[in-house]
């Protein structure tokens, strides 16, 4: 069996906590139990509307429990692992996706490299994704700093005194002499 939890941060970053299990029974009497564990971060890269590709990393342990027939010694081992990988989800639903991956696994016990696939379906519990996108910023605010209608950046007459009538480019109006 395969299971796996995983907590996003952000729309980019998450953790994973995942675990397998499983056994072998070999005619020669050595029978073999492995339990895998790892914690890794992911990193969601740009996808599209379904599909949503990430690169994954972390580390865990390997532990291999060992029947074997009378006479041959403890053969258990743990060994502690590192991993790295890709994979993407495919999604059906807004929360239901097929997920497949591939991981690079090195043990630092006996130098071992081990490679895994693996495939399944994943369901989203919660809120759906939300956009981490920064909000636009706002438009900054223009200045009549004189008061008289006309805007710093267009004000050609800064300073006019208040209640003067002013023309659009924020100059004082000449009142045109009366003709009698």
């Amino acid at each position: 069996p395969f299971g796996a939890v995983e907590f996003r941060f952000t729309d980019r970053w998450a953790a994973e906590f995942w675990m397998a299990a499983g056994e072998t029974d070999g005619d020669n009497g050595f029978d073999v139990d492995t339990t895998r564990w790892h914690l890794d971060a992911l990193y969601y890269l740009d996808g599209w509307d379904k599909l949503k590709p990430y690169l994954a990393f972390g580390g865990g342990q390997l532990k291999r429990d060992w029947d074997v027939p009378t006479g041959a010694g403890n053969l258990d081992k743990v060994d502690e692992e590192a991993n790295a990988g890709i994979g993407a989800h495919y999604f059906f639903t807004e929360n239901l996706s097929l997920r497949g991956d591939a991981r690079y696994l090195y043990g630092f016990d006996d130098s071992t490299n081990d490679f895994t696939l693996s495939v399944g379906l994943s369901y989203r519990f919660g809120a759906p994704e939300k956009s981490m996108a920064a909000a636009p910023a706002p438009e900054p605010q223009r200045l009549d700093s004189d008061g008289d209608g006309v805007y710093d950046d267009m004000d050609e007459c800064p300073n006019t005194p208040p209640n003067t009538e002013v023309d659009a480019r924020g100059c004082e109006r000449i009142a045109a002499p009366e003709v009698a």
